[in-house]
């Protein structure tokens, strides 16, 4: 009987320390500490880190995101859950990365699963994001030859943000490659044509709706970037527009976090004495933040880079 129950006792032994000795030789990658341990010289690596396998992807390719300053944000609708590694939710929490060409290049490589959480290898192949970056920065030099070719004011001013965004995508050109994209429009081009093309009509703006010095500010500053002439009086001469913004607070199931829509309008007139106006404007913007202050300051952001980009369609 001794035995029998010293034999027991000796197996129960021998396979808890086995399992012991098997979860030791589990050892941990070397790349969840220093991704280079495992990239070469022709690649960029980072490790990212998430309760799930699609945070963690998520969080790995944001890594190489940084490197590039590329924006990575996530927009809090709900409660956020995790199921076998997917996000879930019936409002969930959706973690997203703004388009950029380089992300396209980015390939997981590894994942690890741990107690703690799931680990990514998250790497991007130098020669190849750097050939996708010299095919955006071509489209770019060819939109902005034809655009300066036309010497009007709107298509200058477009050629500008072109160049502006060139030059952004060549300076992570010059990261991947150590040298600069060739120029084929330079500068110097762009202000030669913007002195030639001169100055838009004048405009009359006035402001209805919701008050707010921030928003007549950049609606202002918007309309003189694009080359027009703000009057403090109507006349025949000036093009009449009105811009309104209204702002409505919604349900949001997160603590602390406030949801807001902004409803942006401008209606247009051919002069102030021309009583018919037309709608040439109408766009909403759902902002999250911890104030209404703060999800206006968002939403503002975002409402000026969307009049930047339409600005030109309307014709004044």
């Amino acid at each position: 009987m001794k035995n029998a129950f010293f034999s027991a006792a000796f197996l129960c032994f021998s396979l808890t320390f086995l399992g012991q000795t098997a979860n030791a030789d589990e050892t941990i990658p070397a790349w969840v500490n220093n991704p280079y341990e495992v990239c070469s010289e022709e690649q960029f690596c980072a490790t990212g880190f998430g309760e799930g396998l699609s945070l963690a992807r998520s969080d790995a390719r944001a890594g190489i995101g940084k490197i590039f300053e590329t924006k990575v944000r996530s927009s809090f609708s709900s409660s956020l859950s995790q199921e076998n590694g997917e996000v879930k939710s019936a409002d969930r929490d959706v973690v997203f990365e703004e388009s950029d060409v380089l992300l396209t290049a980015v390939e997981i490589k590894e994942t690890y699963e741990s107690p703690a959480g799931v680990y990514a290898l998250a790497v991007l192949n130098k020669p190849l994001a750097a050939s996708l970056l010299q095919d955006e920065i071509s489209k770019l030099d060819e939109k902005m030859e034809i655009l300066l070719s036309d010497k009007e004011p709107a298509s200058v001013k477009k050629a500008e943000r072109l160049y502006e965004k060139r030059q952004t995508l060549n300076q992570r050109y010059i990261i991947l490659t150590g040298h600069p994209a060739l120029e084929v429009v330079s500068y110097e081009d762009i202000f030669k044509a913007k002195k030639a093309a001169g100055t838009k009509r004048d405009i009359y703006l006035v402001f209805k709706g919701e008050q707010d010095p921030a928003v007549e500010d950049a609606v202002k500053s918007v309309f003189i970037d694009n080359g027009y002439a703000l009057v403090q009086t109507p006349s025949e001469q000036a093009r009449s527009v009105v811009f309104s913004m209204k702002s409505k607070k919604v349900p949001l199931s997160v603590d602390k976090f406030e949801k807001y829509i902004f409803y942006f309008s401008m209606t247009s007139a051919q002069n102030s004495k021309n009583q018919k106006e037309a709608q040439i404007l109408s766009t909403s913007i759902e902002a999250i933040e911890l104030s209404e202050e703060q999800a206006l300051i968002t939403a503002l952001e975002e409402f000026e880079v969307y009049l930047q980009d339409h600005l030109d369609d309307f014709n004044f």
